[in-house]
């Protein structure tokens, strides 16, 4: 009868140890791949300008970024998405790169989420994407 006792004892225990198990498992999330530092999105008589500086926060280098801008309207709504450059070609770990977009404006638009792809059509994680509102 003791042994049974101290089994149904131990056994109590049991979940508490497996629940702590996948906590300790578990890796640190993924740093992001890029980093918006700084961005202006104003409208204008030839349509809306965006400027900005994005980091590479990533430990590889990246290829040929472009960066997915996408067009919100009110509610949320997705309007579209224009794709476009940045300046260097290649971004190596740490390095910041300028970027610049001229779009036609569609006058539904009030703010602009940033996306990005390397040349391989990869979707490269971003920190600080947005929304930010069109001035």
């Amino acid at each position: 009868m003791l042994s049974r006792s101290v089994f149904l004892r131990a056994l109590a225990g049991v979940p508490l140890l497996c629940a702590s198990l996948p906590a300790q498992r578990q890796k640190p999330p993924k740093p992001p791949d890029l980093e918006i530092l700084e961005i202006h999105a104003v409208r204008t008589d030839e349509g809306i300008e965006i400027d900005g500086k994005v980091r590479n926060t990533s430990a590889r280098a990246w290829i040929q970024v472009q960066l997915l801008i996408d067009f919100v309207g009110t509610g949320r709504k997705p309007l579209s998405t224009r794709r476009g450059p940045i300046e260097s070609t290649e971004l190596a770990s740490g390095e910041e790169s300028e970027f610049r977009l001229r779009v036609p404006d569609n006058g539904k638009a009030i703010d602009i989420v940033i996306n990005a792809e390397d040349v391989d059509k990869r979707d490269l994680s971003v920190r600080n994407a947005g929304p930010f509102r069109i001035e």
